[in-house]
Parts: C-alpha cells; structure tokens; sequence
C-alpha cells in the first residue's frame, strides 16, 4: 500500500527504479505463499489494483504488467479434497465454544431463512483461538467448492489468513473517508463478480477500522447485489479485540474514538 500512495501522491520521478530497488522487500510475503516465480506477478497485481484509487496504472507508471488482478490470481483454483481434509484435521482439535462459533457461521452461509443473522462478530483477546476459527470455516466453504473472501484491517494481519488481502484492496476502500465516502470498486468487473459469489467474507482485526470504512463496504454491496440488507444480504464475520487498538483520531477525544469505532455498525450479532 505505501508503494501505491508514494507513486499516487507523485513523490518519485523513476516509478520503475523505486521498484527495481525494493522489489525483493515488496515481493518478499508474495514469495513465500506462492514461489520465486509467481511471487512478483502478485505483487505487480495487488499493486495495480491498489493504483486505481489514484487513476493510475502499472502501465501509466511504466512498470511491468500483468494480465489479471491479484483479486482474480487469489481465486486460483482450491484442491477440494484437500481442503475438505484440512478442514477436517481442524475440526476435531476444537473446544466447545469454537465448534460453536463456526456451526453458527456454516448454518448463517447455507441456510437461506429470511430470519436468519447475517452480520457476526467474534470477539476474543489474542491467543484464544480466532484465527483457528477462520482458518477452518475458510477450509470448509472451500472444501465445498465455494468462495470466501479473506480480509484483514492490516496486511499484517492479511498474511495469517489464507490467501488474505487487505479490506482496502479488496472493497477499494477510499483513503480520505468521511460518513458518505464510496468505494471504488466498479459493477460488472471481475472483483465485483468475486463478491457476488462469495458465501462468506471474513474480516479481521475490525476494531482496527474506522465506521465509515464499513459504512462505505455497506453501500457497495447493497448496490452489488441490489439488496438493501446489511451489507447487501451477504454473510460477513468480522473479529477482533476491542481491547487492542481502536481507529486512530488525529487528536480525537474518547468520545469520538468510540463513535468512529465497529460498535457504531448497525445489525451486528456478537459471538465470543
């Protein structure tokens, strides 16, 4: 993402040089998921895809392309029986209230009843297990030969998920938010197909993210999927610890530090 912004904001004048400098540091987690290879072709994608919120390009920018955005490149086809295997191995390492967490989400992604939640959070301090939990129901809904889209409020905390990206390069969530800011992602392209599909988007670190990044999430998927539904009718978990760090406010009183917090999104189920 700072690569983006540093070429967004016009602070270099030899794009391509700056990426021949610190390509290894910027394909190094890319590398170590996928190969030496194909690492840099991720990399170069999520970079592109991140550029958009600048109107720019790899090719505006003269750096090497690549045919599809990392969005799609994620997407690379799952070995079902494998994943339904991991799924398993996982399954029976749980405690009652993890079983719990994820028989609630699997009922919330397959049952279609009207008056069934579809918002969740899972609360939890580090160490209890939240990542577990992620990681199995992302093997299950796989393991079914479905799609579920991974996020994280950090991109560190997008590496321990499995093929997780950051919530502002999936959503295209702007940078500068305020209470009515969209996000920049168009219908009818192949990211917007990717969440129309999805069965389920798990979102983590969420205390981290500031309201109006999830009020702008809710409006791009109510308009996605013409449902007026929280967040378009689609199956989401968020989770976190609201013990942990909250949205930063540039010399902003506790007060407003809770009301620019999750707490304030509407229609949200708490599990823990």
């Amino acid at each position: 993402m700072l690569f983006a912004m540093i070429c967004g904001f016009g602070e270099v004048e030899d794009v391509p040089d700056l990426w021949v400098q610190h390509q290894v540091s910027l394909c190094e987690d890319f590398v170590h998921r996928y190969s030496e290879q194909t690492g840099p072709h991720y990399a170069l994608a999520d970079i592109e895809e991140l550029l958009t919120s600048y109107n720019l390009s790899l090719q505006k920018l003269h750096l090497p392309t690549v045919d599809l955005p990392a969005s799609v490149l994620e997407r690379a086809n799952f070995d079902v029986v494998e994943e339904q295997a991991k799924a398993n191995s996982y399954t029976i390492q749980f405690n009652s209230e993890q079983r719990n967490v994820v028989e609630i989400l699997l009922s919330a992604v397959y049952n279609n009843a009207a008056d069934t939640p579809k918002c969740y959070f899972l609360d939890g301090p580090a160490g209890t297990g939240k990542t577990f939990v992620y990681s199995t129901l992302l093997h299950t809904i796989r393991g079914r030969g479905d799609d579920v889209i991974p996020v994280a409020s950090t991109g560190i905390a997008a590496t321990l998920l499995i093929r997780g990206r950051t919530a502002h390069s999936v959503f295209k969530i702007p940078i500068d938010l305020n209470a009515t800011s969209t996000c920049n992602l168009k219908p009818n392209t192949k990211e917007a197909d990717m969440l129309l599909k999805t069965k389920l988007i798990v979102w983590d670190e969420a205390p981290m993210t500031h309201v109006h990044a999830f009020l702008a999430v809710d409006r791009l998927l109510q308009d996605l999927t013409k449902c007026k539904e929280p967040f378009g009718g689609k199956v989401i978990l968020l989770g976190g610890d609201f013990r942990q760090v909250l949205p930063v406010i540039l010399r902003g009183s506790r007060t407003l530090t809770v009301a620019s917090s999750l707490k304030k999104t509407r229609s949200l189920v708490e599990i823990s």
